[in-house]
């Protein structure tokens, strides 16, 4: 999550993600992950390679849910992760299921380079950890071939109800997110200043809720776990695509050839 440099500051210290993640299954994205929808979405509209040809990336890999899901559509998988768990123990995981591999490594996004470029880089829950979150979005174009596209999504901690929901009954984790990262207009200027075409941006996906691994009172978790009960009712009523309820907001980029 952070760098080994030391030079960039994150708000969700490495130690601590590590803590927290010592345990995750090694597993592909279900078909009805929100996420795996949006990027199936993008990427049939998207992607002319074929799929025999195409260099995925995931950025912030770990535990590879994503990187499976690449795997599966024939791409070549890639992927960089400071947890510890990403080589050899998900390496190995991604090797067992005969999936392409290129570069799956354990190391520091910030010194990551890969004179090739990728197809397909995608970044979900990475950004918003990082304080100068513009020079972390930069270094995510960078790695985009002509011609290729950049998927990244963050939490939506800005929209008035997500905000409310997560400031209330998460935190602890809501305090290691950077609001400001959580910035269409300015990944749109980003992107386009560097020679992208913005083909999406937007905030995505139906209600949905939950919270990061901490310390809370009782009340606290029965609100929670209530509100988790009600999420199939809710979604009746909360429309989907909102900026104020959904839990993500996502950027699909191209950068022009």
């Amino acid at each position: 999550m952070t760098s080994e440099t030391g030079k960039i500051q994150t708000a969700y210290p490495q130690e601590v993600w590590d803590e927290e993640h010592t345990r995750d299954r090694f597993e592909m994205a279900s078909a009805d992950d929100q996420v795996r929808c949006w990027m199936d979405t993008a990427i049939e509209q998207w992607v002319k390679v074929p799929p025999g040809e195409v260099r995925s990336l995931e950025i912030g890999c770990f535990p590879g849910r994503y990187l499976a899901y690449f795997g599966a559509r024939g791409y070549e998988v890639n992927g960089i992760d400071l947890t510890p768990r990403v080589a050899p123990e998900m390496l190995d995981w991604l090797v067992g299921a005969g999936y392409r591999i290129g570069r799956v490594e354990k190391g520091d996004f910030f010194a990551f380079t890969d004179p090739r470029g990728f197809d397909i880089v995608l970044s979900n829950g990475f950004l918003e950890h990082f304080p100068d979150w513009e020079r972390c979005f930069e270094g995510h174009l960078d790695l985009v071939r002509p011609g290729g596209l950049l998927l990244l999504a963050t939490p939506n901690f800005v929209g008035k109800t997500q905000r409310f929901l997560h400031e209330v009954l998460d935190r602890e984790n809501f305090d290691r997110h950077c609001l400001e990262a959580m910035n269409l207009e300015g990944w749109r200027r980003l992107a386009e200043s560097r020679g992208f075409e913005v083909l999406r941006a937007d905030y995505f996906a139906e209600f949905d809720f939950w919270n990061g691994p901490q310390r809370r009172p009782l009340w606290q978790k029965a609100i929670g776990r209530g509100i988790q009960a009600l999420i199939p009712i809710l979604r009746l009523f909360i429309p989907s695509n909102s900026s104020s309820a959904s839990p993500y907001l996502g950027i699909v980029a191209r950068r022009k050839e």
